[in-house]
């Protein structure tokens, strides 16, 4: 977290910060974001023209599903990585059969080429969804 400026100097910068701050949270929502409390967030809304071609590039065919299809498999991404990458809690969340979580992973590794057990390709899924979250993309 930045420290309170102290000088009418450090005004445009404090300024940059809560812009970006404001970006952060996702649209439509109202609510306080701490400037550098979500590191991905800001980076994302730092560089608002890189992030919003990001998901498009990440998940690629994905996003050509029908709407239902595509929602239940990003849905189910977002719920594996909120619940820490565990299967088992992912498909309680999601009232699903194990099985069932480990097969829409598979379809999401089939049209991204990312893999959830690869820390590189799991990095970008995440930062993905985030960006498609803050608003840079519609999904």
């Amino acid at each position: 977290m930045r420290r309170p400026f102290t000088s009418a100097t450090d005004t445009s910068n404090a300024r940059r910060e809560a812009q970006l701050a404001a970006l952060c949270l996702p649209l439509e929502t109202s609510g306080v974001h701490v400037y550098r409390s979500s590191p991905i967030s800001l980076l994302a809304a730092a560089s608002s023209d890189l992030a919003a071609d990001l998901p498009r590039t990440v998940f690629g065919p994905l996003l050509t599903l029908p709407a239902a299809e595509r929602d239940v498999l990003l849905d189910t991404l977002k719920t594996w990585f909120a619940t820490g990458g565990s299967t088992t809690r992912a498909a309680e969340h999601l009232f699903c059969h194990r099985d069932t979580l480990l097969y829409r992973l598979n379809r999401i590794t089939e049209l991204t080429e990312r893999r959830t057990s690869s820390a590189d390709s799991s990095a970008e899924l995440y930062v993905a969804l985030q960006a498609a979250r803050l608003g840079t993309v519609v999904l």
